[in-house]
């Protein structure tokens, strides 16, 4: 996994020079202003900024949930356990979810479940990744950001999760689940969890974007297709947009003149934009 940048809108940038769960990163802040870099803290796994911007959430090496200031200064303390190995993200100001880490003679046993923390009353419920043909993928997902471990991505309010899914057929999907009503609401074929990037939800809850085939034809012979388009395919992943009842929309075209790998998948604060890394060394199968 890749080192991780976060931004503040105070004119600093944050660097963890890892994010590995099973192992202590630095975590730096750069001074945009007099270009001077700050050593931090050492933290397990991932950092997250909230919402507004104001506040930095980290656990650190003793395994406690470590609140910071725009100014980086310690504003709050939790006692946490040491399965606790890193911040998934904010749900809103005061709810947080944690990278609950199984552990297994000492050592990480991945998939990681996710943990939501309430920062007003300290109480906690656990998600476990337990869904329907969920794929566990115990090496962890690269491409998925703060939910490499979990391999679970919900949504602000809970009620949706995406996860890689694999069964006793030769399609390997991501699904898109209900859970609420425990029901799959969409199926997105052909998933290549280390090459395409995200899924990652706007901000509202209303969709997610992620790298997906236009169409996948398994080594079995079948067909299938995530876009309804006649547009010429030669390969590799497009970016689409998915609503929260599993309605589709694609977002690019490239496929048509690149066979490519789309990665690393970002949005901006507001969420009206994406980034991504595109990779034209991409092979498929």
């Amino acid at each position: 996994l890749l080192p991780e940048i976060e931004t503040q809108k105070s004119g600093k940038v944050l660097i963890s020079d890892g994010v590995n769960p099973g192992f202590l990163n630095n975590l730096s802040v750069i001074d945009l202003d007099n270009k001077k870099t700050r050593w931090i803290a050492k933290t397990y796994g991932r950092i997250s900024i909230s919402p507004q911007q104001d506040e930095l959430a980290y656990i650190n090496e003793s395994h406690n949930l470590i609140i910071l200031d725009s100014s980086l200064r310690k504003i709050k303390q939790f006692n946490g356990t040491k399965h606790w190995r890193g911040v998934i993200d904010w749900l809103d100001e005061q709810r947080l979810m944690i990278q609950n880490m199984p552990l297994k003679n000492g050592f990480i046993k991945r998939p990681a479940s996710t943990l939501l923390f309430n920062l007003e009353n300290q109480e906690t419920t656990d998600y476990l990744p337990n869904y329907p043909e969920i794929d566990i993928l115990v090496s962890g997902v690269s491409n998925w950001g703060n939910e490499a471990f979990t391999v679970t991505v919900y949504n602000k309010s809970l009620s949706r999760v995406v996860y890689p899914a694999s069964n006793n057929d030769d399609d390997t999907p991501l699904i898109l689940w209900d859970t609420e009503n425990r029901e799959e609401i969409l199926r997105l074929h052909g998933n290549d969890v280390d090459y395409g990037g995200g899924p990652e939800w706007l901000r509202d809850g209303s969709s997610f974007i992620v790298a997906v085939f236009p169409s996948y034809t398994s080594w079995r012979g079948k067909v299938y297709r995530n876009f309804n388009d006649e547009v010429p395919y030669m390969g590799g992943f497009e970016l689409a947009q998915i609503s929260f009842d599993g309605k589709i929309k694609r977002l690019t075209y490239l496929t048509k003149d690149y066979i490519f790998g789309a990665e690393g998948i970002s949005l901006s604060n507001d969420n009206t934009k994406v980034a991504f890394w595109l990779n034209l060394n991409y092979k498929s199968g």
